[in-house]
């Protein structure tokens, strides 16, 4: 093994391995709860800006959570990694159109989200993914 590549970050492996320990630790009695009454924008959690949302919403799908909280957040769903692989291993519900959302739809509260400042170097692995034709 090269020295060099000791300890180098893999955000496939590292988005893969959190999608496979929340298929095999989901509890099938537990609830998702997001609380977003208040976000951070920006170069958070130190540097970041709060952005008032004044949203909550729960789901028995940690995955539909997530996926609406990205929505609401402007977040291109696309790139949270992990989400992408725990729909394909059937952990959840990926499809915003197959998640029963009651009250406000998620672009009634939609509140666009500035990313960090290192948010293209972080979403570089995307561009690695082969495309389909």
């Amino acid at each position: 093994m090269h020295a060099g590549t000791i300890g180098k970050f893999n955000p496939h492996a590292m988005n893969y391995n959190l999608a496979i320990v929340a298929k095999h630790l989901r509890p099938s009695w537990g609830v998702a709860v997001v609380d977003g009454f208040e976000g951070m924008e920006g170069n958070g959690p130190v540097n970041g800006t709060p952005v008032s949302v004044q949203v909550a919403f729960a789901s028995p799908d940690f995955l539909a959570a997530d996926r609406v909280a990205v929505e609401i957040m402007g977040i291109p769903s696309y790139a949270v990694g992990y989400m992408q692989y725990a729909a394909e291993l059937g952990v959840g519900q990926y499809d915003l159109s197959k998640i029963d959302i009651r009250g406000e739809p998620p672009e009634a509260v939609k509140k666009t989200f500035k990313l960090h400042q290192s948010a293209n170097d972080q979403l570089q692995w995307l561009n690695t993914l082969v495309k389909p034709a």
